[in-house]
């Protein structure tokens, strides 16, 4: 039996339409083609149809059996219809050439599916792939809800190897552009295989007729797609964004597609208001705060901000235990000899109840009223031992206007810092810290509860970045006026042989850092706590508001809602001390949290 054609369904509003129809009768939009029936044969009868797996974009997938080998199989087929010839004929070399790709990379990593044969019949192309029996990762998602941690790292780490993997190729990389749960499929030994390469994405779009749907266009799958993908300027990192994606919703159980359901057309405006990730903690307070913190640099809008895809891997595995994950450590050849305990420059951390004794009085502290008596009970407590780059500079330099005549002497000196990991410099407080902490440190091992965070830039990367810091930070403008009166500005702008570093290289130090995770009331709140210098007076604390607390607009300190004054007028709460009464019409007196308040 030849290959035969069902009803065309549209995949906007769902109307069946007759075989070879190329524009929805309902709604008028293009079709994406007709769909083989179960028992259609292909390649003169080795492969029968089984049944659709899915579709989506320009492609139909069909589980089928290979008649010959006796073996099930996938079958791609590009499918739809193009504006143009051309387009018609850009599809299909895109679909050949990735065909022959993932064949060659198919071979080299086990974490792709191979790939089997690739025939054109009739006005279709065929890929036929390996069927992985195995359940997606969407499937399970909606039957049990998030995953254990412990696995989603161990699915992570996978998944990292196998972009790195792809996107170290030469001489250009292979981007997957659509890492989702549903593209991830656990065999039943455990191991994760990232499958649909979007092979048919020759299609143009533009960012005014996107769909909000679930199937793959020419940009993404919505939620999951960064924004330079949905501008059609996808890179190696955009694969990356999508996996951060992934690992929220594999942790929390919140779709990222959740915000696009209903709505319609999508510009780049609606789609980065629509393209929220909750933080973590906030969903699930239990999550490691260090893969947190992987996660969210993950997200991150910049592509240049992420990590790449084997930094990805290599965190994940690091914070992976022996025995959590779905997919078993390879084994290596040859026994690695042990490696010595790593010794960092650093000053002696804090004991773990010390720590929680600093974060516990902090919040006493900066919350007013709150009673002496309500317990703050600890959850957790993570230490970590930051990496940061710290020089003493000096900087001198001249600038003179076309006469000759100085316009502008620069002499400076001081201590400039940058963040290990990122490469940026920190706020004022840390750096003070960081300055003051200098004088003290010392070589030490790390303790066994501590995680130490490894520098991501060279030592020679960190000396460049150090410089352009510099260089941005004093820069300035200089107006003047020539001999004939006229004004004219110039741009005092140091150069890299203006700066020099008077240790010669910078010091690199880790510092360390505490996550505190307490209860206040019924909400969980996480603080970041920083030691202070040997002989300092107090901990450095990062926090954000806490849930059940607003400052004051009147004094600005901290206070439980439970205890501010509601003002008559906007309803913002106040502090009884800051609080204005007052007496309209010669009634009773009323709170208010300014005088401009009172007197509306």
């Amino acid at each position: 039996m030849s290959a035969a054609l069902t009803p065309a369904f549209c995949p906007h509003c769902h109307t069946p339409n007759r075989a070879g129809a190329r524009f929805c009768a309902t709604c008028g939009r293009v079709l994406t083609g007709d769909l083989l029936t179960p028992g259609a044969t292909l390649q003169g009868g080795r492969y029968r149809v089984l049944r659709l797996l899915g579709r989506g974009g320009n492609s139909a997938v069909y589980l089928v059996e290979d008649q010959r080998l006796a073996r099930p199989c996938v079958a791609k087929a590009l499918q739809g219809y193009f504006a143009t010839a051309a387009e018609s004929r850009r599809a299909a070399a895109d679909f050949a050439r990735e065909a022959r790709i993932l064949a060659h990379l198919s071979t080299e990593h086990p974490g792709l599916p191979q790939t089997y044969d690739y025939f054109a019949e009739g006005e279709r192309l065929y890929l036929i792939m390996q069927y992985v029996p195995g359940e997606p990762l969407d499937v399970r998602l909606r039957a049990g809800g998030p995953l254990a941690e412990g696995e989603v790292l161990g699915i992570g780490a996978a998944v990292a190897e196998v972009l790195a993997f792809l996107h170290a190729q030469r001489p250009e990389p292979v981007i997957h552009r659509d890492v989702k749960p549903a593209n991830l499929i656990l065999d039943g030994a455990g191991r994760v295989k990232l499958v649909d390469f979007g092979l048919a994405k020759a299609l143009p779009s533009t960012t005014g007729g996107l769909e909000a749907d679930r199937h793959t266009g020419a940009a993404g799958t919505a939620g999951y797609t960064p924004p330079e993908q949905w501008a059609l300027r996808p890179e190696a990192r955009s694969d990356v964004y999508a996996l951060g994606a992934t690992l929220h919703h594999l942790l929390s159980g919140r779709d990222p597609y959740d915000p696009f359901r209903g709505a319609g057309e999508l510009n780049l405006e609606l789609i980065g208001r629509l393209s929220v990730f909750p933080p973590l903690p906030t969903l699930r307070p239990a999550v490691t705060p260090a893969l947190h913190r992987l996660i969210t640099a993950m997200l991150l809008p910049e592509p240049a901000a992420r990590p790449p895809a084997a930094e990805v891997q290599a965190a994940l595995a690091g914070l992976l235990k022996p025995g959590r994950g779905v997919v078993a450590p390879r084994t290596p050849r040859r026994p690695a000899a042990p490696k010595p305990a790593p010794t960092v420059l650093s000053i002696p951390p804090l004991t773990r109840t010390h720590a929680e004794a600093l974060a516990v009085a902090w919040v006493r502290g900066a919350v007013v009223g709150l009673p002496p008596d309500m317990p703050l009970p600890v959850l957790s407590a993570t230490l970590e031992l930051v990496p940061f780059a710290l020089a003493r500079y000096t900087l001198a330099a001249r600038y003179t206007n076309p006469a000759g005549q100085l316009l502008h002497a620069l002499n400076a000196a001081g201590v400039a810092v940058l963040d290990g990991v990122e490469g940026k410099p920190p706020d004022a407080a840390l750096t003070d810290l960081l300055m003051a902490a200098r004088p003290a440190l010392c070589a030490l091992a790390p303790p066994d509860a501590a995680t130490l965070l490894p520098f991501r830039l060279t030592t020679a990367q960190l000396r460049d970045a150090l410089i352009a810091h510099l260089i941005a930070v004093h820069t300035t403008k200089v107006s003047y006026r020539n001999s004939q009166k006229r004004r004219y500005s110039r741009t005092c702008k140091p150069s890299r042989g203006d700066i020099r570093f008077e240790d010669g290289e910078p010091l690199l130090l880790h510092y360390p850092r505490w996550t505190v995770t307490l209860r206040l009331g019924e909400q969980s709140h996480t603080l970041i706590l920083y030691p202070p210098a040997p002989g300092g007076a107090a901990p450095l604390v990062e926090a954000p508001l806490l849930q059940g607390t607003a400052l004051c607009p009147g004094c600005g300190r901290l206070f439980l809602r439970a205890h501010l004054i509601a003002c008559a007028t906007c309803g913002r709460g106040v502090c009884a001390r800051c609080a204005v009464y007052r007496s309209r019409l010669g009634l009773f007196r009323k709170p208010f949290c300014s005088p401009a308040c009172a007197a509306g």
